[in-house]
């Protein structure tokens, strides 16, 4: 739930899991976050000060607090979830008041040595024979494509 609040169901619609996350602050929302192919899933925490990622199971990732805290705040970051066919896992966090977007591996490295201008969220291609990624992002008038390897 959007209050950290894990329930899980039987297919007879019976509760059989009732488990709360643990919250740093009454501020904090959660949410679920696909992966760009709907098979999995990640918990994405967020308060004023400070946004994480926890696995499906609720155990914690990573966290960020140098991330705007005006976009924390007013909860404009736009997650997106990638796991490639290689088992990498790439999240795309985009500031929608800086418009900017992240790239951070599942341990929470910064892939980028900064962060992308962006205006919308990005889209994001791996090309498995070539280990490469292509990141699609328009910012502001201007389409562009970026490619990197890990």
């Amino acid at each position: 739930s959007s209050m950290g609040e894990i329930i899980a169901f039987n297919l007879e619609g019976n509760i059989t899991l009732r488990e709360q996350l643990y919250r740093p602050s009454p501020e904090a929302r959660f949410q679920l976050s696909l992966d760009a192919l709907g098979k999995t899933f990640v918990i994405i925490r967020q308060d004023e000060q400070v946004f994480g990622v926890l696995d499906y199971r609720g155990k914690l990732l990573f966290e960020k607090n140098f991330l705007s805290p005006a976009a924390l705040a007013r909860g404009q970051l736009e997650v997106q979830y990638y796991k490639d066919c290689a088992g990498n896992e790439l999240f795309a966090v985009t500031d929608q008041v800086q418009e900017f977007t992240y790239l951070f591996s599942a341990q929470g490295i910064l892939i980028k040595d900064r962060p992308i201008e962006s205006s919308y969220p990005v889209g994001i291609l791996f090309y498995e024979n070539e280990n490469r990624y292509q990141v699609f992002r328009n910012f502001e008038n201007e389409f562009s494509v970026l490619s990197f390897s890990l």
